[in-house]
């Protein structure tokens, strides 16, 4: 009998000490959860779906002018910014309005989503949480989930395309942070406001997770429309994740991403349009964010060409 209860107390303390190390290890390790679904995903828009009582779309992105510095991600092996007055947005969703403030964005070398197979030079993530507070008159469905994550993507400047490269990286000071990584107090050039970078086009969402910690379930919104960047800030991007241990500077097919992950059954992709055509990424077209300076640039010369052929 006294062989029975040692025995019991004995699987007691070693079922006691494995909660107790898998607790550790949680909040350490990366989201590798086998009963959620784990993002990011493999998009595939000919499986997408729209539908109207899915209705999704960014209502309006009220980010705040901020100046930050850079910060270290150690679990999610990766560089980018945080802060409490970063601002929010609101977000729609099956008809009834969210209010999501931002407080992270990660910057990954690499994409981690990809859609119909093409891939990424980067993907920016900006993570928001729940404004349980903010209630709106009308429908209010209580959400399944208490973070919203928005993936945004740029793409290094072809050498024989004459598009404008996007300022986002000069801003915030990439290059400074690349010659001084030892120290993350490289604070931006001048205040950014994220709705610069984060436009209402179409795009993809669906239920997934955050990629470290417990695994919580996150809402993904995926916005394919990208801005250029040069080859100079991509080297930049990759020094300070080098230096860091998140990329391995001797293997050229390096990444700070997440693994993607297989859908696990009952997760699916909505699209935020009845035509998919308009989501699709084309090489040959334009499809990145103007800088303001380029749509000043071309409403000035508009202006020229009106005054010319008016006095003429």
């Amino acid at each position: 009998m006294s062989i029975s209860k040692n025995l019991f107390i004995l699987s007691l303390a070693i079922f006691s000490l494995v909660m107790v190390l898998s607790y550790d290890l949680g909040t350490v390790t990366p989201c590798l959860s086998s009963n959620k679904q784990q993002s990011p995903i493999e998009i595939n828009s000919g499986e997408a779906k729209y539908r109207e009582e899915r209705y999704f779309r960014i209502l309006s992105s009220n980010y705040t002018h901020f100046n930050t510095s850079w910060v270290t991600f150690n679990d999610e092996k990766t560089i980018g910014f945080q802060g409490n007055e970063m601002g929010y947005v609101l977000f729609l969703k099956n008809w009834a309005m969210y209010k999501f403030n931002l407080e992270k964005v990660y910057f990954r070398y690499g994409s981690s989503h990809s859609i119909d197979g093409m891939t990424y030079d980067v993907e920016m993530e900006l993570v928001h949480t729940l404004d349980s507070t903010y209630r709106t008159p009308g429908r209010y469905i209580h959400p399944t989930a208490e973070y919203l994550i928005i993936s945004t993507f740029f793409v290094v400047k072809a050498n024989e395309r004459e598009d404008p490269i996007s300022l986002f990286f000069e801003k915030v000071n990439l290059a400074t942070f690349a010659n001084n990584y030892e120290s993350n107090n490289v604070y931006f050039k001048e205040h950014l406001k994220m709705n610069q970078v984060v436009t209402n086009n179409p795009g993809y969402f669906y239920e997934g997770t955050t990629t470290s910690g417990y695994c919580e379930n996150a809402w993904r919104l995926i916005l394919p429309k990208f801005q250029l960047m040069s080859e100079e800030e991509l080297s930049q991007l990759k020094l300070v994740l080098v230096s860091k241990g998140f990329i391995n500077e001797n293997d050229p097919n390096s990444h700070n991403y997440r693994t993607i992950q297989p859908l696990n059954s009952g997760a699916e992709v909505y699209k935020g349009s009845e035509d998919s055509t308009r989501l699709l990424i084309a090489a040959n077209t334009n499809q990145y964010s103007s800088t303001t300076f380029d749509l000043i640039s071309k409403k000035v010369l508009f202006l020229v060409l009106g005054f010319l052929l008016l006095f003429n």
